[in-house]
């Protein structure tokens, strides 16, 4: 369930970082991801 949670954020921090979507979008996304789980 945490997991959904902190997908949705990376998403949502994504398209902030990334406005143009391509094949980078979902590297930024991982990463904010990963970001989040270690700050959390």
């Amino acid at each position: 369930m945490h997991q959904h949670t902190f997908i949705a954020g990376g998403a949502a921090a994504a398209p902030a970082t990334r406005p143009p979507p391509g094949p980078a979008a979902p590297a930024p996304s991982v990463s904010s991801l990963v970001a989040v789980v270690t700050a959390g």
